[in-house]
């Protein structure tokens, strides 16, 4: 880099378009002593392009989708992808392991071209966790003479954060509303969200679901629920039925399942067939102990998606018990509320694992006596799968907790 003072400066080569650029930088004195920022993320767009109207961004990609990030404080935190509970979304956060730091941070759209449309509305979703903090804020900003590069506090920006709902706190997920732009003009317009805090106080945003369609009513994204899929105890003989109800204000084009041997690695898919708006489709036998992860998405015939929340069912061989057979382990009471009880019929040792049936492990761990008592008094009210592993036999239970 070049510097001029303290003000370094260098060009990152031309990348070709949709392609994302990754860079950190990296710094050291005449003493060998070092230093490094965090990583940064930009989007190449096409030459003189702006961005397609509608669009909703909902950072499935385990990045920042269309969203550039621009850090001017703080240099180890910044915008990036994280997830929590099988859903994706942008975080910002002040905390850098030990404390909380000044920062400055923004998340900005590539251009929009508003001359182009009519009746635009924003929407998106937050949440956030307050930790008694008056002095970091986030806004909503929008500008029609930035230039897509820059340093963003160069440019002109009006403030749209009070037109929107905010999370209240304790990471409640709060949607915006319907946020009107069909007042704005301009050839290359931007919008931003703009994270600032203080030294010693923070709080952590998460920005989801950020979407721009024509005339509010015209176009939401596809609505997915009443997922199920049987059978629900399936063997490594099993084909398994995935059935879904899809809604869109528009027409749907197309439903997938997409599935795979783990929540990050949903490789396969699969389109479902239609009968009005009930959809199914089918995932082919896997191998006896293992479990298969699976979403949906949604694509309407005007471009705007939505993915389900990940969804997991386990395959064992010993699903299908005989009426001669019975489990190796008992739990009692069940239903239960508070304590559990499992005696096995030996002291083998065995690993105890306890998942949602949305996948979620909430309990892991190795049992050596052939009696063990579970805690589950702070659990939710809820079904609960209870996957028994030893000597390489496996014997998964369902648990219902009741209050």
């Amino acid at each position: 880099m070049t510097a001029n003072g303290s003000q370094y400066t260098a060009t990152i080569p031309g990348q070709d378009a949709g392609v994302s650029v990754y860079f950190k930088i990296q710094a050291f004195d005449n003493e060998g002593a070092s230093s490094e920022t965090g990583v940064y993320q930009y989007t190449v767009q096409t030459s003189g392009s702006t961005l397609t109207l509608p669009f909703i961004e909902n950072f499935e990609n385990d990045d920042l989708g269309i969203f550039t990030e621009y850090n001017l404080s703080g240099p180890d935190q910044y915008w990036h992808n994280d997830d929590f509970d099988d859903n994706l979304f942008a975080k910002m956060s002040n905390y850098n392991g030990s404390e909380n730091i000044e920062n400055e941070d923004w998340m900005i759209t590539p251009a929009i071209n508003f001359n182009n449309y009519q009746n635009e509305v924003l929407r998106f979703r937050s949440a956030m966790m307050d930790y008694n903090d008056e002095n970091t804020f986030i806004y909503l900003k929008i500008s029609s003479d930035y230039d897509g590069i820059s340093d963003p506090t160069t440019a002109t920006w009006s403030n749209l954060t009070s037109q929107a709902n905010w999370s209240d706190g304790s990471y409640n997920w709060v949607e915006s509303g319907d946020i009107d732009l069909s007042g704005i003009n301009g050839s290359e317009v931007y919008l931003a969200f703009q994270y600032v805090s203080e030294s010693g106080s923070g709080k952590t945003w998460h920005i989801d679901n950020v979407s721009v369609t024509l005339d509010g009513s015209s176009n939401t994204p596809p609505i997915i629920s009443n997922i199920t899929y049987y059978p629900m105890m399936p063997t490594d003989a099993d084909v398994v039925e995935i059935n879904a109800q899809v809604e869109d204000d528009v027409s749907v084009e197309g439903v997938f399942i997409y599935y795979g041997s783990s929540a990050g690695q949903l490789t396969e898919t699969i389109e479902m067939s239609v009968n009005g708006d009930h959809y199914e489709g089918f995932i082919p036998p896997h191998e006896a102990y293992s479990y298969v992860y699976f979403r949906i998405k949604a694509i309407d015939n005007e471009g705007a998606y939505t993915y389900s929340d990940i969804h997991n069912y386990y395959v064992d061989i010993l699903w299908g018990i005989g009426e001669d057979e019975t489990n190796s382990y008992v739990m009692s009471p069940n239903p239960a509320q508070d304590i559990v009880k499992l005696l096995g019929e030996s002291p083998e040792p065995y690993i105890l694992k306890i998942y949602t049936l949305s996948g979620q492990l909430v309990l892991e761990k190795e049992v050596s006596s052939h009696e063990e008592w579970i805690d589950v008094s702070k659990w939710k009210p809820s079904l609960y799968l209870v996957h028994i592993i030893s000597s390489g036999k496996s014997e998964i239970q369902p648990l219902l907790i009741v209050r």
